[in-house]
């Protein structure tokens, strides 16, 4: 029996222990492949992460110009709307006027002779104080327009 230095495990019987084997290269050359495999989905990965940064930063710019354009829009909108009111209301004010024009003192005449004092002063104080505030009474009643027709196209929506 020959004894010589115990043989590596893994090592075939009677190979050198000085000499590398085939199968040792081969199997260094697999590993080697196989680190380079993970490093490579390593930097995969943490190019994914870079990427998903970007990706925010122009989620961002996205919704920022949405909201941008949302909100020109609206006032685009708003601006329509409200020259429609000041429309309505000119109209309005307008047909106002001229019916408490035509109107003038034809409310006293009106009044029955049988009706009681107390309201014919009532309505001559009246008719008195429309005269003397015409143009408040007028604007409160195109507010008041308004106010209906903004109301209406809220809860229409």
């Amino acid at each position: 029996m020959t004894s010589g230095p115990p043989a590596e495990p893994g090592s075939a019987p009677g190979a050198d222990a000085g000499a590398s084997s085939p199968d040792d290269a081969e199997e260094l050359k697999a590993k080697i492949e196989q680190t380079r495999e993970q490093l490579g989905r390593t930097a995969e990965q943490l190019a994914a992460k870079a990427d998903v940064k970007a990706r925010a930063q122009g989620k961002v710019t996205d919704l920022t110009q949405r909201a941008k354009d949302t909100t020109s829009q609206l006032r685009r909108q708003a601006a329509v709307r409200a020259d429609s009111a000041r429309s309505q209301l000119a109209d309005k004010s307008a047909s106002v006027r001229q019916s408490a024009a035509s109107a003038g003192g034809v409310g006293r005449d009106r009044l029955p002779s049988q009706a009681p004092a107390s309201l014919k002063q009532a309505v001559t104080r009246g008719t008195a104080g429309a005269r003397k505030h015409r143009t408040q009474l007028i604007i409160a009643a195109g507010v008041l327009v308004v106010g209906v027709i903004v109301v209406r196209s809220w809860t229409r929506r």
